[in-house]
């Protein structure tokens, strides 16, 4: 039970359980710990955080991905992350932020893999015992 979120479902049945049982057996028939049903009953449970949608910082490779990775890109595809951000680093100093590599090598990879080459692929084939 340790690390794992409960549900509102799990809440809800603990509460009603919680009517005609004591703590432990009713956090107990609802799947959570004594101690999350002390939070709960003490009103201090918190509840899991949903993922943002947003944006924390500005994108640092905006005012350049259109106009100089793209062609890079496009013109070596099998050009490295690190490569292409030393090739930035030298040519665009004046562009780039507080080294973004790290999202430069994200961005590169999932760009890859919406418009890069076709990836080969390769079919097992079984073949039979005892030919």
């Amino acid at each position: 039970m340790s690390g794992n979120h409960i549900t509102k479902r799990q809440i809800r049945l603990y509460i009603k359980l919680r009517e005609n049982f004591t703590q432990e057996v009713a956090a107990s028939k609802s799947s959570i710990s004594v101690s999350t049903a002390g939070r709960i009953e003490g009103n201090r449970h918190q509840f899991k955080k949903d993922k943002r949608g947003w944006r924390t910082r500005v994108d640092p490779l905006e005012p350049i991905w259109d106009s100089v990775v793209l062609p890079l890109l496009k013109q070596d595809a099998n050009i490295s992350p690190v490569s292409s951000f030393d090739h930035l680093c030298d040519v665009h100093v004046d562009k780039l932020s507080s080294s973004p590599r790290r999202t430069l090598e994200r961005r590169i990879r999932k760009w890859r893999h919406l418009h890069g080459p076709a990836q080969d692929v390769m079919f097992m084939q079984h073949h039979e015992l005892g030919k």
